[in-house]
């Protein structure tokens, strides 16, 4: 079933009020109109940017299960704007089981943050990102992971993009839960190859940490609405088949 993505004019009541006037004339109750969208298993979006970035969500990457999100970062200031973005969406933070922080502390500096946002420092070349990811990847515990990069003068960018790339790929098809990757390489020029690597990896990649995490919370959206739309009615369930009678005559 291919997703249904609605973005309609006239949130509010001054802009409903707005649109009325014009073209957008049978714009009535938002309320009513959202209910119907997550009825029907459609996903709204609040934006054009949104409704773009959502269609391309959609098509690189399974929806997760639920709402409990991964931060691998090598910077503590935007994995924080990350879980900021994500309390305000109705996210969760997911959590690392001592079996996870005990298997971190092999392969990360003594530094790193010991919890979510996973922030592994600054100077964090690709191997470390790849071994974080790896085992980040085997937790049940999350639905999802946000990897993070900001650029610095000590690490190459380009070399963590392919080490996540590179460790993705490795474990396609490994786990029976493989939580949903998706990526946040900040910065414009120094960042373009990497988003470039990322299309083409099909990792689903964003320019910041709060359009990564609209993005995710939209596929969890998404889900909810597909699940709700196959769904039985009460009125419909029944332990048997109810058997009507018919008149032959």
């Amino acid at each position: 079933m291919k997703p249904v993505i609605v973005v309609k004019a006239g949130r509010h009541a001054e802009s409903a009020q707005a649109a009325a006037s014009h073209t957008g004339a049978l714009a009535g109750s938002d309320a009513v109109y959202d209910t119907a969208f997550k009825r029907a298993g459609m996903l709204r979006v609040d934006t054009l940017g949104e409704l773009f970035a959502a269609v391309e969500t959609l098509a690189t990457t399974e929806p997760p299960p639920g709402s409990r999100l991964t931060i691998l970062t090598n910077g503590g200031g935007i994995g924080v704007l990350a879980t900021d973005a994500l309390i305000g969406h109705g996210g969760k933070l997911a959590s690392l089981s001592d079996e996870t922080v005990d298997a971190l502390n092999e392969v990360l500096p003594a530094t790193w943050s010991h919890g979510n946002p996973v922030d592994i420092i600054g100077d964090a070349p690709g191997k470390r990102y790849a071994d974080a990811l790896s085992i980040l990847t085997e937790t049940e515990n999350a639905d999802a992971i946000l990897v993070l990069n900001c650029p610095t003068a000590v690490a190459d960018s380009m070399d963590a993009a392919e080490a996540v790339i590179a460790e993705h790929e490795r474990a396609e098809g490994g786990y029976s839960h493989r939580p949903t990757l998706l990526t946040c390489w900040v910065g414009d020029y120094t960042a373009q190859r990497a988003r470039q690597r990322f299309a083409e990896a099909r990792i689903p990649s964003y320019t910041t940490p709060e359009a990564a995490v609209r993005a995710f919370m939209h596929m969890v959206s998404y889900r909810r609405n597909q699940e709700q739309l196959l769904e039985t009615p009460p009125r419909y369930r029944s332990a048997s088949p109810r058997i009507t009678s018919v008149p032959t005559h």
